[in-house]
């Protein structure tokens, strides 16, 4: 039997409420004309306007499933989250920021002391309403005695001595470091967890007609560009002024780069028509070798300690050496290797003698007369344990949350005892590659942070064995917050360290990234990486798939090295893509990890490794170049700190614009303004002059800003 069904004569156009009332109280009009009255309060007008909302509401919901389907439109992270599982794309949970603190100590040691217990939490001072930042001591830390210097060698020539520590130390044995002093002998005292701030020196025999300069430790080799370069055909002429100043430092190991090749000679200065001076032996390769000394960075590993004041003028006299702590935001003392002995060391270098140069006897030399430091690194975040997670039934694909959140990324430990203790299990991404016997574990983190651990079936994965309480977690969270602050922040003991005067990090904290999708930004991130890992899908096929994989690499230790990448085509020439890469708070990498990269997309063909690099391409990793950009400003009203922070966040390879994407392009160029905007971007400033740079700063292919020496006046 047929049924007619008669459609009313409606307006069916309208989706949100205005529209669909008007549809409503039209069809009213013509079909119910006996309701005249169209008061918002009458009964039947309300009644139209419950049907408009309910219609409202339901193409509202349409619009949020239809958005929420396309990865383009998807304005949630469960979305997001759901688009990337299909195509096996692991969101990243955050990562947390490093940073290292320097601590005064309020007393000298006599004997090795447990200082700082593992968990010891530092935090920043809070501001403008944001909570304090946590940052933990993972390992705790051991103060050798810092009554005694632990290491001190001389080495004449290319002959080292004996360690002279015993006798520099008893103040009754006196040694001698060289038996006929000549430039470039020097003298080396180390100590292995303490900094000192002031060295005293106590001789038996003082010297006579030596010079020479005391230096620090750092470790770079990339420091500035020098003053000029002049063509002499077959070789350069270096000005080194810039890295080494006015006075006579001959004999400095520096290390002269062409900034485009990465090609470098590592050469001792000449002092020279009253310059310091460096004469390569080549032209680093160059076929018409350039004058500009932009396209080269000099650098020595050894600097001169800054402010020095020589009490002992060169070993002639009793007396104190002392110097500004070189751990500021421009100086960094590291610790080095000396005759396998690893510690911080001071050295005193000769650089000239006269006619008639003797060493001298030494007595004593005390680190313990002037101020003492330690310094430590930390890490963004606290520690969580559940203990017991839970206990294995024997069942497939059991699962148990971690009872606290949020994840910090890295750091998860899992351990299971199936009878014989515990034993560690290996988190994997998909089960796909294990089998029965392995023991893999999968995580699942949740759009609200709630994670999960995951076991395997049986088939894919092993089942925890049944027991009681033998499933155990530990992990680190709680690194929502950006943790990379500026310098001078993290200042708070908060587990109060005994013997620590105070507590600073005395350059930015670095390496913090936020969690995948966890703010607008980062939602557009994974809106473009998504379907660029679909596009990739493991395999690189153009330059923007090779940017992708690289940023996305993780290597064999769970770390993903690589903040930035840009690749340029035949950069090592034909058939070949350049990847320059950035690394953590706009670190170089070591060279170990570009050969991992490098390695990860080329292969290697006599071991039967197979890359990711499927076109008929070689990819050759490097280091980005840094534009070393020196500044001078004068400024009125804020505070000295506000505005180094403001420029060490600005000048890194790192930053980002308001939009999220890079601010700074290889090639491109750095604004005076935008330099003198981030520092007003402080209310409190009322005024900026800005001395240097005096133009804007043009950036080379293969360059990155970072930030030099900063000299500031507050006015």
């Amino acid at each position: 039997m047929a049924i007619n069904i008669e459609v009313p004569d409606f307006n069916y156009s309208g989706y949100y409420y205005p529209q669909l009332l008007e549809s409503l109280i039209t069809y009213m009009r013509t079909n119910a004309p006996e309701i005249t009255d169209e008061n918002p309060h009458e009964p039947f007008i309300q009644l139209l306007r419950a049907f408009a909302l309910v219609g409202h509401y339901s193409s509202v919901l349409m619009d949020v499933i239809a958005n929420e389907n396309y990865i383009a439109t998807a304005k949630f992270l469960d979305s997001l989250q759901a688009h990337a599982q299909l195509v096996d794309f692991q969101l990243r949970q955050a990562v947390p920021a490093q940073a290292e603190l320097v601590a005064p100590l309020t007393k000298v040691f006599s004997t090795d002391t447990d200082l700082i217990l593992p968990g010891s939490l530092f935090e920043t001072e809070p501001i403008e309403n944001e909570d304090p930042i946590s940052f933990e001591l993972i390992d705790g830390y051991t103060l050798k005695a810092t009554n005694r210097v632990e290491r001190v060698y001389a080495k004449e020539g290319a002959v080292w001595s004996s360690d002279f520590s015993t006798q520099a130390n008893t103040g009754s044995s006196p040694f001698t470091p060289w038996s006929s002093p000549a430039p470039g002998d020097e003298l080396y005292i180390g100590h292995s967890t303490c900094l000192w701030g002031q060295l005293d020196i106590v001789l038996t025999t003082p010297a006579a007609d030596i010079n020479g300069v005391w230096e620090y430790y750092d470790g770079v080799w990339r420091d500035m560009h020098p003053s000029s370069v002049i063509n002499n055909g077959p070789y350069l002429t270096i000005d080194l002024t810039s890295l080494l100043g006015t006075d006579n430092r001959a004999g400095t190991t520096v290390r002269i780069e062409l900034v485009e090749t990465e090609d470098y000679e590592e050469l001792s200065s000449q002092w020279v028509g009253g310059k310091n001076i460096a004469y390569t032996t080549g032209v680093l390769g160059q076929i018409a070798p350039s004058i500009d000394p932009n396209d080269y960075l000099v650098g020595t590993p050894w600097n001169e300690l800054p402010d020095i004041a020589d009490g002992s003028s060169d070993f002639t006299l009793d007396g104190s050496v002392t110097y500004t702590f070189p751990k500021t935001l421009n100086d960094d003392w590291v610790k080095a290797t000396i005759q396998n002995f690893t510690g911080y060391w001071l050295r005193y270098r000769i650089i000239s003698v006269g006619g008639g140069p003797t060493s001298p006897s030494i007595d004593r030399l005390r680190i313990d007369q002037g101020d003492q430091y330690i310094a430590f690194d930390v890490a963004q975040g606290e520690p969580a344990e559940d203990v017991p997670l839970g206990s294995s039934d024997g069942s497939a694909n059991q699962s148990f949350n971690l009872g606290q959140y949020p994840l910090v990324e890295g750091g998860l430990i899992v351990e299971v005892d199936e009878g014989a203790g515990f034993e560690e299990w290996t988190q994997v991404t998909s089960f796909i590659n294990s089998t029965a016997a392995t023991k893999d574990f999968r995580l699942d983190v949740a759009a609200d942070d709630i994670a999960t651990i995951i076991f395997g079936d049986g088939t894919y994965g092993k089942i925890p064995a049944t027991g009681t309480n033998n499933i155990r977690a530990y992990y680190r969270i709680n690194a929502v917050d950006d943790g990379n602050v500026g310098s001078n922040r993290i200042t708070r003991n908060k587990t109060g360290v005994a013997y620590l005067s105070e507590v600073y990090n005395p350059f930015p904290a670095s390496g913090w990234r936020a969690k995948d999708g966890a703010d607008e930004e980062a939602l557009n991130n994974l809106r473009r990486e998504i379907p660029a890992s679909l596009r990739a899908l493991g395999r690189a096929v153009s330059v923007y798939d090779v940017e992708h994989l690289a940023q996305r690499w993780t290597t064999d230790d769970g770390a993903m090295p690589i903040y930035r990448a840009h690749c340029i085509e035949e950069g090592y020439g034909a058939k070949t893509i350049e990847i320059i890469v950035v690394g953590a708070n706009g670190a170089a990498l070591p060279g170990s990890v570009l050969e991992a990269l490098e390695l990860y997309f080329n292969g290697n063909q006599d071991e039967f490794v197979y890359g990711v690099l499927i076109i008929n391409h070689e990819a050759y990793a490097t280091n980005y170049t840094p534009k070393i950009i020196n500044i001078e400003v004068e400024v009125t009203g804020g505070t000295q700190t506000a505005v180094e922070t403001a420029l060490a966040a600005l000048l890194t390879p790192l930053a980002l614009d308001a939009d999220g994407d890079w601010r700074w392009r290889l090639g491109g160029v750095v604004p005076r303004s935008l330099i003198v905007s981030a520092i007003h971007e402080d209310q409190r400033v009322t005024n900026v002059n800005l001395i240097q740079p005096a133009t804007d700063v043009l950036l080379g292919a293969r360059e990155l800003p970072a930030l030099g020496t900063v000299t500031i006046t507050m006015l």
